[in-house]
């Protein structure tokens, strides 16, 4: 809506009449939505409203906590292994022929704005953070001894990180008797626990 100080001429007065029809028009046209800046630092919350013919009828807040990371997982993209059938130590090589790559996820859709905040805490919190996408790549080898009469295995995968979130939705209804407000009316909906991975680095398991 449009706001102005007191009007001192005639002339002010008219275009106030007007700019506040053109608002009055505009906001009947049909429903109209606003959002608050989202997920901003500290902040991980997203409030959506509702309005119609320039009244407030409905307020969405979601919100997610701030993830935790709970398990270290490992997606192989080669492996091999080398068995010294010698009376000597030998040295050995492990080169990846093939690859795999893995991309960040989430276990339920979320906005944009609620993904990045959501991984960007994550990264944070992780040494060598996480990517959206990351491949364990063709290009590398690996370098190892390996004792007489023993097998040694070389694996290269990627690191991932799994973690959770819980997500929380809060909507307030707002009905109206004639112009005045009448109740406003607060649900909430059960937490709802989101769980997600991301790539955190490659690497070769050798043993």
């Amino acid at each position: 809506m449009f706001s102005y100080n007191q009007p001192v001429r005639q002339r002010a007065g008219a275009r106030l009449v007007i700019l506040t029809l053109i608002s009055v028009l505009l906001a009947g046209a049909g429903l109209a939505t606003s959002s608050a800046p989202a997920f901003a630092a500290g902040a991980p919350c997203k409030t959506t409203k509702v309005y119609s013919g320039g009244r407030l009828f409905k307020e969405q807040t979601v919100c997610y906590s701030t993830p935790v990371i709970d398990h270290t997982g490992f997606k192989t993209g080669y492996t091999d292994s080398v068995y010294n059938g010698l009376s000597k130590a030998i040295s050995a090589k492990c080169e990846a022929t093939t690859s795999t790559t893995v991309t960040r996820s989430l276990s339920l859709s979320a906005s944009a704005e609620a993904s990045a905040w959501i991984f960007a805490r994550v990264s944070a919190s992780v040494s060598g953070g996480v990517s959206k996408s990351l491949s364990s790549g063709y290009s590398t080898s690996a370098t190892f001894s390996v004792s007489p009469k023993k097998t040694v295995s070389c694996t290269r995968g990627i690191v991932t990180k799994g973690f959770y979130t819980k997500k929380s939705v809060t909507t307030k209804s707002y009905t109206y008797q004639g112009k005045k407000l009448h109740r406003v009316s607060t649900s909430k909906s059960p937490v709802v626990t989101v769980r997600g991975s991301g790539p955190n680095m490659a690497q070769w398991k050798i043993k």
